[in-house]
């Protein structure tokens, strides 16, 4: 790969950005929810929550996941399921397909870091990663400014659907994007051979005892 920023980094970071706009999207979309619903200061909370949830949990079975298939398979098949999270929020008519929706979507981007980090471990030398992962978090850090000002701009056009209609196909655009650019490695790393049932139970150990 010639440009590995360009070509797995940025894509990637990319994706990211998505971690950080379905973050920030409640501060736009909550107020509106409030009274179409009638949702109560901690009923909005609680979809924030249903999401970091999500998002925590999934951390360690991505991370196995990662190291078997590659940042390109697991975030192509992450971004996808971001993407239906974020489309299950704009059919959703209430409480229940809110939270349920959020869930799916903070499974969905749970892996954005992770894969930035793992590509970027892969694709350049050790005193490089540093640097490559701090440009990546900028890149990241704009999907708060997507979801303010932006859709504040647009939310009197397309309203609160549309904004999650709007995710749901950037989410897609993302995902084409990491398919197509981000390459494993010509040599890749030696990875230790492992027993996927052992590691699921090792997971669940951690589960049960924390």
């Amino acid at each position: 790969m010639r440009h590995p920023f360009l070509r797995a980094t940025l894509p990637l970071a990319g994706m990211n950005m998505l971690t950080q706009a379905a973050r920030a999207v409640l501060s736009v979309v909550g107020p509106i929810l409030a009274v179409q619903y009638g949702l109560t200061a901690s009923q909005l909370g609680l979809l924030s929550a249903a999401m970091f949830a999500a998002y925590c949990l999934w951390q360690l079975p991505v991370g196995l996941l990662l190291d078997l298939f590659g940042p390109r398979a697991v975030q192509s098949c992450m971004g996808l399921t971001a993407a239906a999270g974020f489309a299950a929020f704009a059919l959703a008519d209430g409480m229940t397909g809110f939270m349920l929706a959020r869930a799916l979507t903070g499974i969905g981007v749970a892996s954005g870091l992770m894969a930035v980090l793992k590509a970027n471990t892969q694709w350049y030398k050790r005193h490089q990663v540093a640097a490559m992962t701090g440009i990546a978090m900028v890149v990241a850090g704009c999907g708060g400014l997507l979801v303010t000002a932006p859709a504040n701009a647009v939310l009197p056009l397309i309203g609160w659907r549309g904004v999650f209609w709007g995710l749901a196909a950037l989410s897609l655009a993302m995902t084409a994007w990491v398919w197509l650019s981000v390459r494993e490695p010509q040599r890749p790393e030696v990875r230790r051979r492992c027993h996927f049932a052992g590691e699921i139970a090792v997971i669940g150990h951690i589960y049960t005892n924390s």
